[in-house]
């Protein structure tokens, strides 16, 4: 039995790691986009020092980066979230069901077995009257 409670651990675990692998899609958008942010931020420190000019064009440059680059990274990262969160309820799933159920066959045998041995234990060191006469 406990080797089939490894197994159900092992596969829910094997279920978990492929459902989250999905997740490199999101985390490479998220990463594109922090790669855009970042380019619009070298290139406003690379225009920052033209007189007149440069500073309001390093900021726009800046923003324009926060808002193409920070959001396509955010969405990203929420994509990432949405997919770990299926990914670690199927693995709990495909564990704890089939768990359950192998351990509500065992159990209640089980415990019982204990019970009747426990009872037999005592009456034989004479610490509980026998039920038998």
């Amino acid at each position: 039995m406990l080797v089939l409670l490894v197994l159900l651990a092992w596969l829910g675990l094997r279920v978990h790691d492929a459902v989250a692998e999905i997740a490199r899609v999101p985390r490479g958008v998220s990463d594109t986009g922090g790669a855009i942010q970042r380019a619009f931020e070298s290139a406003g420190d690379a225009v920052g020092e033209v007189p007149v000019v440069g500073e309001p064009l390093a900021g726009a440059l800046a923003d324009a980066g926060e808002g193409a680059g920070g959001e396509i990274a955010e969405a990203g990262r929420k994509g990432e979230e949405d997919i770990n969160d299926p990914a670690n309820l199927l693995g709990a799933l495909i564990f704890l069901l089939p768990a359950v159920a192998v351990l509500s066959r065992y159990l209640p045998d089980r415990i019982a077995d204990v019970r009747r041995l426990t009872a037999a234990a005592l009456d034989d060191a004479g610490l509980r009257p026998s039920r038998f006469g």
